[in-house]
């Protein structure tokens, strides 16, 4: 019942949560974003709580309740593994359109046959899975194996999150005395409750979609004209930093410049734009951040800044309005230089991912250090960290294209070492070095840091 009404008091976005996370969430991360997902998400509550007091038995709820799992957890990994993308405004329809009909089935009453039903909910458990894997997909997420994995986390802290508020709701029925008997002479009560909900905010959320998209012609404004040049070489920074917790944020909200810095040598396009570019823009940009890798975009406040500027380690992309397409060009060109340099290391784009050493006069560089195995295309390097610094100062490592790298760091101190420029990181601790392995297939030079202390332990010179 307090679900019902917190549904009934909250707006039609109730039912069309998003999900909210950073691409430097881990995988265990991933399982409380997922578990906070379904404590927020009223149309996956309402219907399976619905489906518990329609099988009005504790054996049988279970039972429908799988059904209903092993839809959405079937459509929320291959729909997302695959990048299946169906429009995002009709699965919430039909989700609320779901809940709806667990509300006439408690108005009619138990079926006595439960095949039919049980198709039905496993059919809507399959549309559920959909719109968590449309909401999933609008985060940037890597690939492979840890793709696989992060979507497995969600879905384990969905299934939790689900475990959680279903027991809740049955032990409090059956605390309550006579608990089955009330069960039973609220059913119509709240049936009738269900339809209302769900046929209110079908008609919302479909009322919603049809309406004109006035957010997507503001983010593409057709006289918006943008100039793309070099970009001047920024001033040397500490190396400390790390990944912005968003991909957008709103005026007075902007992230420090050193995680800018960070997550602009692991290759990403920070976009800026001025604080008096008006709110469906300004969302344009958000929703835009949301499904395009590799961006992050912050506020200026600057007043003789360009409206919209965006920036990778090499250009500058300038515009004096919003437009996304254009914004996404530019991002892709950055993308395919880096690209090229790594497939061809002798060209001109080379040069152009390269990064540049941040080391400090407090950091000295130092030759390569005696811990270093070579063969013909393996480099193993080991290099040991005391109380939070590299001992004999910054290391300076090399190896040559496609080579196979193996870098092993040992530390009295707990932290994450992350090599830029390859965005690899792995936790080190006392006892537990982080072993780093990769194929050096993009040229330049990139720092490796102990990235939540910011210290500055390496740059690695891969040579073509």
């Amino acid at each position: 019942m307090l679900a019902v009404v917190v549904a009934l008091a909250a707006p039609g976005s109730a039912f069309a949560h998003g999900i909210y996370a950073a691409s430097s969430d881990s995988v265990p991360g991933f399982v409380r974003i997922g578990f906070l997902h379904m404590l927020t998400g009223y149309d996956h509550l309402l219907f399976a709580g619905g489906v518990v007091l329609l099988a009005g038995q504790i054996r049988l709820a279970p039972k429908l309740i799988s059904l209903f799992v092993v839809g959405h957890s079937l459509t929320l990994l291959i729909a997302t593994l695959f990048g299946w993308r169906v429009n995002a405004a009709a699965v919430d329809v039909v989700i609320a359109l779901s809940v709806a009909w667990v509300g006439l089935r408690l108005l009619k009453g138990r079926p006595e046959r439960w095949r039919a039903t049980a198709a039905v909910i496993f059919c809507f458990g399959l549309v559920h899975g959909l719109g968590l894997s449309t909401r999933l997909q609008d985060l940037q997420l890597s690939g492979g194996e840890a793709l696989v994995a992060r979507i497995l986390a969600f879905n384990l802290g969905v299934e939790l999150g689900q475990i959680a508020a279903l027991t809740a709701i049955v032990s409090v029925a059956l605390l309550l005395r006579h608990g089955l008997r009330i069960a039973r002479t609220v059913e119509r009560p709240v049936g009738g409750l269900l339809v209302a909900i769900g046929f209110v905010f079908a008609a919302a959320l479909g009322f919603s979609a049809a309406k004109p998209d006035t957010i997507a012609a503001a983010g593409r404004d057709p006289n918006a004209t943008c100039a793309e040049q070099p970009r001047p070489a920024a001033a040397p920074t500490t190396g400390a930093g790390g990944h912005p917790e968003r991909f957008f944020y709103s005026p007075g909200q902007a992230p420090p410049e050193r995680n800018l810095a960070h997550v602009q040598r692991d290759g990403y396009v920070v976009v800026r734009y001025r604080t008096d570019l008006p709110g469906d823009a300004q969302e344009a940009l958000a929703q835009w951040s949301a499904r395009e890798p590799g961006v992050v975009v912050v506020p200026v406040e600057r007043a003789n800044a360009p409206l919209v500027e965006a920036t990778s380690s090499a250009s500058l992309f300038a515009c004096n309005g919003v437009n996304v397409d254009k914004l996404g060009a530019f991002r892709q060109r950055w993308t395919a230089a880096r690209q090229k340099a790594s497939t061809n290391p002798t060209s001109p784009a080379a040069t152009q991912t390269t990064n540049t050493p941040t080391r400090t006069a407090t950091e000295p560089a130092t030759t390569e250090p005696k811990t270093v195995t070579r063969t013909a295309n393996r480099v193993e390097f080991v290099i040991r960290v005391e109380r939070g610094r590299p001992i004999g100062g910054v290391q300076r490592l090399s190896a040559k294209y496609r080579n196979r790298i193996t870098l092993r760091v040992s530390s009295d101190v707990v932290d994450v070492v992350h090599l830029h420029g390859y965005n690899i990181e792995r936790p080190v601790a006392l006892g537990t070095p982080a072993v780093l392995r990769f194929v050096a297939n993009t040229v330049g030079r990139f720092e490796f840091e102990l990235e939540k202390s910011g210290v500055l332990i390496g740059d690695l010179s891969v040579l073509p």
